[in-house]
């Protein structure tokens, strides 16, 4: 295996879209996202299989996000206080195929979530989850890093 290992400059904050066009030119193939803070134990060579499996352009790790409102009641009690806690993902799903629609942090969203007639027009069932948390583990197509390059 060979590993290629480049920086992002530190004086920009750059989400994973960002930084996946940093580094456009590196990428040849589909692509592993792994954020560099993940803490699971979770076997990527199933999820690899998932992702090849079902032909998919993009494969999200999901969680549920139960421990993450155990921890927020505590920190409550305890008068502790963290952002991080009290982010909180608005997640779409396809409620016949479990196909992810959409995914957005809470705090990016306006306080109303706007969806496309056309949207609704392929996937007539959308399950809108609050309770899952994106575990910032992705796989995806390299014509999905093109797409991000040419549509910022």
């Amino acid at each position: 295996m060979k590993i290629d290992i480049i920086s992002i400059p530190d004086n920009s904050a750059m989400g994973t879209a960002d930084s996946l066009r940093h580094i456009r030119d590196k990428i040849k193939k589909d692509v592993l996202v792994v954020s560099c803070d993940l803490i699971a134990e979770v076997n990527l060579h199933q999820l690899a299989d998932i992702h090849r499996t079902y032909d998919a352009t993009l494969t999200v790790l999901l969680a549920s996000n139960e421990n993450r409102e155990k921890e927020k009641e505590e920190n409550t009690k305890t008068k502790k206080k963290k952002d991080v806690l009290n982010q909180r993902d608005i997640i779409g799903l396809d409620g016949q195929q479990n196909r992810l629609l959409f995914l957005d942090a809470e705090d990016d969203l306006d306080e109303i979530l706007i969806l496309h007639k056309s949207l609704l027009k392929r996937f007539p069932f959308v399950n809108i989850k609050s309770n899952l948390v994106d575990g910032h583990l992705y796989i995806l197509k390299k014509w999905v890093v093109d797409f991000l390059i040419s549509n910022k």
